[in-house]
């Protein structure tokens, strides 16, 4: 029953364009009452624990603007963390916040609810020159998929690009900017369902989306709508794609980005080319990268066809980042893998399904809690020093819920949080 209950969640996020208020309302009741379900054995009534879970569940999403840490759920004697969580200004244009869809209640840099999309990209291959500095000369190729019948242009999300030229196939195409949105006007009809090439040459110099750390590391920000201002893409949590992407880099300094790292080479005495792909679709939102000093150290796990890796960032004073005092990085590394192992054989059998990725990259770095959300398609993001096993077996777990309830609103992000509190909770005696 359990089993049914999980596939059926899904379905609450994929309700047809109902009026919006129905369709929320729909949510907030079935998905608490779903998740109570799959918590409450049979035939007995909800613990205490359980239903706690359960009201947390309500809570949070009838309180879109606030945002509880669940991962104390997993141990009842800790003390629940509340953080409140604020949406951030847009530097571009302040004034005037993207319109949304969605309820009063959502956040006014939530995306909308059933978002009008002329296309849908199937596949994205990128070159990007990066410097040190943060901008970014990029050449971005991506397959589309015409959605709507009788089209004459193609939306992007582009804020702040300086666009060099465009084709369409093998023909340039006409474009113009309307506030942060790219049109782009192929010369010949498109057709629904037909598929194209779209090529974008385009240089970045955005002073948001990207950010400098007190160590030098240059990272790209998690934060909603942040994307579109280093890369032209359909920057929307619905949006998901396989990726291609080479980032040629100062030769000093390391890469690291969202999916799998495929090769590194070296081009110059200066320069780098480090390649990382993902064959698993990951949502716009989701795309990351970071270039700085960094060791990075793989953890196997016997039987699954993934890896894990510890991701350390070294500090100015040459110590490495989220190690306490006098612990060894070969103990985090084992302890960590033992735990996961055991994670994903649960999670496995719980959902029937294998991870959703390549890797698994815990990355630890500073300066990351100004986020808000740390967890993305394959990686999580860790700044304290201090090791905290339930927030990243939560993370973990979430690589799995997320691909269940896939958000389409940035605060449709909390009920990952809750269920993956739930899954945690019960996990906890075995694996914590």
């Amino acid at each position: 029953m359990n089993r049914l209950f999980a596939n059926l969640l899904p379905a609450i996020y994929e309700i047809p364009a109902i009026p919006t208020k129905i369709a929320t309302l729909i949510r907030t009741i079935a998905l608490p009452l779903l998740l109570l379900h799959m918590v409450t054995p049979p035939s007995t009534s909800a613990t205490p624990i359980q239903q706690d879970i359960a009201s947390a569940t309500m809570w949070s999403l009838a309180n879109p603007t606030n945002q509880t840490s669940l991962a104390s759920l997993a141990n009842p004697t800790s003390q629940t963390s509340q953080t409140s969580q604020t949406s951030p200004t847009n530097p571009a244009n302040p004034t005037n916040p993207t319109t949304s869809s969605s309820p009063a209640s959502h956040a006014p840099w939530d995306t909308p609810l059933y978002p009008e999309r002329s296309i849908r990209i199937d596949h994205m291959d990128a070159e990007l020159y990066l410097d040190s500095s943060g901008s970014i000369q990029g050449t971005v190729q991506l397959t589309l998929e015409i959605l709507p019948a009788g089209t004459d242009s193609i939306q992007l999300h582009a804020a702040e690009l300086d666009i060099q030229s465009i084709k369409v196939g093998d023909e340039a195409a006409s474009f113009r900017f309307d506030d942060d949105r790219l049109w782009i006007y192929p010369v010949r009809p498109t057709s629904v369902g037909e598929l194209i090439n779209l090529e974008i040459i385009y240089e970045a110099k955005s002073n948001f989306g990207i950010h400098h750390n007190e160590n030098g590391t240059l990272f790209t920000s998690l934060l909603p709508k942040s994307t579109r201002h280093w890369i032209p893409s359909v920057d929307l949590p619905v949006s998901e794609f396989t990726t291609d992407i080479r980032f040629i880099h100062p030769a000093s300094q390391t890469l690291i980005a969202s999916g799998q790292r495929i090769s590194n080479r070296v081009l110059t005495v200066d320069q780098e080319e480090t390649r990382y792909r993902s064959d698993f679709p990951i949502p716009a939102p989701d795309l990351f990268f970071a270039l700085g000093d960094f060791s990075i150290r793989p953890a196997e796990i016997d039987g699954m066809d993934f890896r894990i890796l510890l991701i350390h960032e070294i500090d100015k004073d040459g110590t490495i980042r989220g190690l306490t005092s006098g612990e060894l990085l070969e103990s985090r590394v084992d302890g960590i893998a033992s735990v996961l192992d055991e994670v994903a054989r649960e999670m496995q059998e719980i959902t029937g399904r294998d991870y959703p990725h390549a890797t698994f990259q815990l990355i630890y770095m500073s300066d990351v809690m100004w986020e808000t959300r740390h967890t993305a398609s394959g990686m999580h993001l860790i700044d304290h020093p201090e090791p905290d096993s339930p927030a990243v077996t939560e993370a973990f777990i979430q690589q799995w819920t997320q691909t269940l309830l896939r958000p389409h609103h940035w605060s449709d992000a909390r009920a990952n949080h809750v269920l993956s509190a739930v899954v945690l909770r019960e996990l906890a005696p075995t694996i914590l």
